[in-house]
């Protein structure tokens, strides 16, 4: 009975770093530029994150630099942080703004 409350070794991946089991997840963060660390929560049993979703999560950073252009092109398309009044000739020079506002 001792050994069913025993806290799970962190688990090191070699492209995120430390993973700890907390609340039934592999917690640890991931970096996306420009943003920095963002928090991340990997879904596995208590002694390994899952491996496809450990493969998710190292491609995140990827993923997102690849639809960042996207990203702003919907969010100036829709005036969704600056307004209806936005210049569409000054999309790249506000794109950093635009993107600022996306969560993971």
């Amino acid at each position: 009975m001792a050994g069913m409350f025993k806290r799970a070794e962190p688990f090191i991946d070699p492209e995120i770093g430390q993973l700890e089991h907390r609340r039934g997840h592999w917690r640890g963060a991931i970096r996306i530029s420009p943003f920095g660390s963002i928090s991340l929560a990997v879904p596995g049993s208590k002694k390994a994150p899952d491996d496809d979703a450990l493969a998710l999560a190292r491609s995140a950073p990827d993923q997102f630099e690849q639809a960042r252009a996207a990203i702003v092109a919907e969010l100036v398309d829709h005036g969704t942080t600056l307004g209806d009044d936005v210049d569409p000739t000054r999309t790249a020079e506000l794109a950093p703004a635009y993107v600022a506002v996306v969560e993971l």
